[in-house]
């Protein structure tokens, strides 16, 4: 994968001890959703390949998941997980997905997303039907509210893995393209889904202007396979503080930076931050990267810039001369760097998140200030961010957007 640091985070409970699995491929879907339609079409595609596939169609439904559905997912090789309008309406499909999660983490489960007519960044920040669903539930299970908690974490953390989206295309062909995808995996299963899958089905950027009721507030670990790059941009007279830090998916330090630079405005030090960030991903080598700040006008900017795709590749490589010199590019020029260079990797994502997820970063960049000499660490973290590290990583144990 990318540094030494993922090899620990990548390994799986199952690598050392082989599982016999009865299926190949369990579906977790909202039956009155798809099950007469794109739910039926797939399973019967992936029957007539030959592929073991479990559908629940006719276990008897109680308040809760029956033994039967935890076991067939056990016994599954790869959960499929078919996202549409009205899935978190269903307690029953949230029970399965956090088994299907919780099976990934301790058994190297492996776990693909569908998003049937639904945008990920919608699974992913709770909005539309998920959001309301959620609020819902909350209003329903006040005695349990670790449930509800528990089922929104599950969402976020489901909605970050790689997946096929669909929205208006023929769902044939796109059916034959997932069934190829999972059977060339089932006859080589050294090989991961990603090493297989068709690389145009991964967005290169996905911008996620998040709005104030649903932000992230507890920082959180990303899913597995991601890096999670925080930034931040403190400002003075024109001088501006660029702060970092890079976690894997168990909330582990990776590496941090901070710098002094010049520049004109608060808008201009949290661009550059945000710039600095997708270098730092892009030195330790990580393909899929989850950038996350607290600028609503640097997302905001991210969604609606249009940079071209064909900008010259010799702005990237001149971007230390361009950030530590005087701020004669503009705010836009910067957007327009940040966008060119996301397309470097397999996956990035920009989201919004609240001040209080976002404070690591902050206090590197409020250091900067103070330090006029760049810095960079990598496995070991500075003191001074010591402790807020470990909370922030025992928080994520049970983080939730609100």
């Amino acid at each position: 994968m990318a540094w030494s640091t993922d090899a620990a985070a990548g390994s799986s409970p199952s690598s050392s001890i082989p599982i016999s699995y009865k299926y190949d491929v369990f579906l977790n879907f909202r039956g009155e959703d798809t099950r007469t339609t794109f739910t039926s079409h797939l399973y019967t595609a992936l029957r007539n390949k030959g592929i073991k596939t479990f559908i629940d169609n006719g276990l008897k439904r109680g308040e809760v998941i029956s033994r039967a559905l935890f076991k067939a997912i056990n016994e599954s090789r790869i959960s499929v997980i078919v996202f549409s309008e009205n899935y978190a309406a269903s307690t029953w499909c949230l029970d399965e997905l956090v088994e299907i999660l919780e099976c990934r983490e301790s058994k190297g489960q492996m776990v693909r997303p569908i998003f049937y007519k639904v945008k990920p960044s919608d699974v992913r920040h709770l909005r539309g039907t998920f959001g309301e669903a959620l609020a819902q539930h909350e209003l329903d299970f006040k005695h349990d509210t670790i449930a509800v908690r528990r089922w929104g974490a599950a969402l976020s953390e489901a909605a970050n893995l790689s997946g096929w989206p669909c929205m208006d295309q023929d769902e044939s062909r796109f059916i034959k393209r997932i069934v190829k995808e999972i059977a060339d995996q089932v006859s080589n299963p050294e090989l991961s889904l990603d090493e297989i899958r068709d690389p145009l089905v991964v967005t290169a950027i996905d911008l996620i202007p998040s709005p104030p009721s649903v932000l992230q507030v507890i920082w959180s670990r990303p899913a597995e396979g991601h890096l999670k790059v925080n930034y931040d941009g403190a400002y003075t007279v024109r001088k501006g503080g660029l702060g970092m830090v890079a976690r894997d998916t168990k909330g582990r330090f990776v590496a941090a930076k901070c710098r002094l630079v010049n520049v004109e405005s608060e808008d201009g030090a949290v661009a550059m931050a945000a710039l600095e960030a997708l270098c730092l991903a892009k030195e330790l080598g990580w393909p899929r990267v989850c950038f996350e700040g607290d600028s609503v006008r640097i997302v905001n900017a991210l969604q609606t810039s249009t940079a071209s795709e064909d900008s010259d590749t010799s702005s990237i490589s001149s971007f230390t001369s361009f950030s530590s010199s005087s701020s004669s590019s503009s705010f836009s020029q910067i957007i327009s760097e940040i966008q060119y260079m996301s397309r470097r990797f397999q996956q990035s994502t920009f989201s919004l998140v609240h001040q209080r997820a976002n404070v690591v970063a902050e206090m590197l960049a409020t250091h900067a200030l103070s330090n006029p000499e760049d810095n960079h660490w990598i496995l070991k973290p500075p003191t001074f961010i010591e402790s807020n590290l470990a909370k922030e990583k025992y928080d994520s144990t049970s983080h939730y957007l609100p």
